[in-house]
């Protein structure tokens, strides 16, 4: 499935399924842990006993173990936990904590490596209601068992499933992030939706909470979106592949801001004044990137061909710069449509081209 991160948050439809059984029917079934599934699982991959002793002592009783060539999973009531690799100082794996933004097979699932089909006591669905929680900050919790058992255990960012993001790193990496998930929709590697669920997943999993100064996923897919806004709307004029949209509505598309992909003609002065009090709303804070978006969306109609007359263009250009709290100006906005700019045609260009 090349988008299973949508259902992290959310079960597919009866129509999804019903065509997964046509099209996959001999595939491997995945369960991806965290909101949807409200599960969280303990994947436990070692033989060390004195390890294996403090898991058994602090791991409550689970209905359900699945096992494969080597050690088992155990499954838990999801309560927010994050997703973790626990090692022991020479990097041997003691236990996986897998929450939101991971995945396991099911049974009758075929071992990549044995061939043979993953087992279990029991079939999960018919267990649900005797699932309990994991204690408090298990993670902590486990570290602390296993020093206590003399076991040292891997610290920093190698005990984690994706690199662990300080909080110092944070922004930086992001914008990483962003340009990597964008050049992937760009190349056909990956639909929108996935590159969206992708970078939530990284936020909320592998990136330090600051308290009072969090980084939220609506400010990183904002920043993603940003940058496919600017690879098709500036001279290069990328254009996205086919396939981009799979999986959205056109209300979805629309809400992204990247509804003129769809739209090849000039926008007239209502349109883009609709677009702009829609996003406007959505993104009440002048400083989010997700009203950046709206206003350079808008000002990339405005560069096209015909150009609206002085006094409509004036006038959205105010009504952008009234909304903006002192962070657009009017001046400003004139001189975007004119200047050379990466994020778009510069306007007299556009214009002498048509």
């Amino acid at each position: 499935m090349p988008r299973w991160q949508t259902y992290l948050d959310a079960f597919p439809t009866k129509e999804d399924q019903a065509g997964w059984l046509h099209a996959f029917a001999s595939g491997n079934i995945g369960l991806p842990m965290g909101p949807a599934a409200g599960l969280v699982a303990i994947d436990i991959d070692t033989e060390d006993e004195d390890a294996l002793r403090v898991l058994n002592r602090i791991l409550p009783p689970s209905p359900w173990l699945r096992v494969g060539r080597k050690g088992r999973v155990q499954v838990y009531k999801w309560t927010g936990e994050r997703t973790a690799r626990i090692k022991d100082e020479d990097g041997n794996m003691i236990c996986e904590i897998l929450s939101k933004g991971t995945q396991f097979v099911l049974p009758p699932s075929i071992h990549p490596d044995t061939k043979l089909p993953y087992t279990a006591n029991c079939n999960l669905y018919e267990v649900l209601d005797q699932i309990q929680p994991l204690p408090f900050d298990f993670e902590r919790t486990l570290k602390g068992a296993l020093k206590e058992a003399e076991i040292n255990v891997s610290s920093g960012a190698q005990n984690k499933t994706l690199n662990w993001v300080p909080a110092g790193a944070r922004d930086a990496t992001m914008v990483w992030m962003a340009g990597l998930l964008a050049r992937g929709v760009l190349r056909g590697e990956r639909p929108l939706v996935q590159a969206l669920g992708e970078m939530q997943a990284w936020i909320e999993n592998f990136v330090e909470k600051v308290v009072g100064d969090p980084l939220t996923v609506e400010k990183a897919q904002g920043k993603f979106i940003e940058f496919l806004i600017r690879d098709v709307t500036s001279e290069a004029r990328k254009a996205l592949p086919l396939g981009w949209d799979e999986g959205l509505e056109a209300e979805d598309i629309d809400r992204s801001g990247l509804s003129f992909t769809n739209d090849k003609k000039s926008w007239s002065q209502q349109k883009i004044l609709d677009h702009l009090t829609g996003e406007f709303t959505r993104h009440e804070d002048p400083r989010l990137v997700g009203r950046s978006n709206a206003i350079n969306v808008a000002l990339g109609h405005l560069a096209r061909c015909p150009p609206l007359p002085a006094a409509k263009e004036e006038s959205v250009l105010i009504f952008i710069a009234d909304a903006s709290a002192r962070t657009r100006f009017l001046s400003g906005l004139k001189k975007e449509l004119t200047a050379p700019s990466p994020r778009r045609h510069r306007r007299g260009d556009a214009r002498r081209a048509c």
